[in-house]
């Protein structure tokens, strides 16, 4: 089995040992054409890497991260020291081969969403300047609001109070690509897109990034630099292990800063929220 997939602005041509099943909202990502990345997956009764503590660079909730020589290898937790699937590939090499731990865990994976939940996306998306961004995100004339804060500030309530007060669209709901092009910085959707997926492969114009914080009453100001990078990066998710990976975020989030505004939101979960933001990128000309 192969399908091509556009994840973010990014490419990937995955070629699959078996037929497995794929719903709706993955299938709006296929394309036809030339690919960027190249991932092949295997089923195998023994992944090829054993991790050894000397290689070891870093964690998440899922992955443990290794590097051997030139290779590195990426190790989805199963509990109880075993490992469900591997992903090994090089630092300039646009080929990501992935091994599912068939004898331990057979069955357990027959949907493309959970490969793709495994996958180092980040690292994909992150070698061809692709950011993915903890994040909501909405459509207002043309133009693209993205709500940033940690998991339960209230990105997806704020996107759905400008859904009903100002009938915007809802872009995607917890995970958000951005990425720069000639003419300025873009946003989409992300194939995984949290609890509430939306999973949108539209392609829109960032016109502003809104930090949010919950308050009694509603706030808003425009962050300088400094806080403004301080508010982002931990929202940006890459690998924090990897060193040149926050140079790379980091430079975009002083390119952004360039480009597009960056405001703090103390707000109310109601409509007046909606009023407050929407009165600054007002006056701002942004809206």
């Amino acid at each position: 089995m192969q399908v091509k997939l556009k994840v973010g602005n990014v490419r990937i041509k995955i070629n699959i040992e078996r037929n497995i099943y794929m719903t709706s909202n993955i299938q709006k990502h296929i394309y036809d054409g030339d690919y960027d990345v190249n991932v092949n997956i295997t089923w195998n009764k023994t992944l090829s890497y054993l991790p050894r503590a000397e290689n070891y660079l870093g964690e998440d909730l899922l992955t443990e991260y290794y590097k051997d020589k030139n290779t590195y290898y990426c190790l989805t937790k199963a509990g109880n020291s075993k490992y469900l699937m591997q992903t090994s590939y090089k630092e300039n090499d646009n080929h990501f081969y992935v091994q599912i731990n068939d004898d331990q865990f057979e069955g357990s994976i027959s949907r493309i969403e959970k490969i793709l939940g495994y996958l180092p996306l980040k690292e994909i998306l992150l070698r061809h300047d692709n950011y993915l961004c903890h994040s909501s995100q909405i459509i207002v004339n043309n133009k693209g609001i993205v709500f940033i804060g940690p998991s339960g500030i209230g990105k997806t309530t704020q996107s759905k109070l400008w859904k009903k007060y100002k009938h915007a669209d809802i872009e995607c709901n917890d995970r958000t690509v951005l990425f720069k092009k000639d003419d300025g910085w873009l946003t989409t959707g992300f194939i995984t897109d949290g609890s509430e997926p939306i999973q949108s492969i539209n392609i829109n114009r960032l016109a502003a990034i809104v930090i949010l914080n919950q308050a009694k009453e509603n706030d808003i100001q425009r962050l300088g630099l400094s806080d403004s990078f301080s508010k982002i990066i931990p929202n940006i998710i890459y690998d924090y292990w990897n060193s040149k990976a926050y140079e790379k975020v980091a430079n975009m989030i002083l390119d952004i800063y360039q480009d597009i505004p960056v405001y703090v939101l103390n707000c109310r979960k109601d409509a007046t929220a909606v009023e407050c933001l929407y009165d600054q990128l007002r006056k701002d000309g942004i809206l």
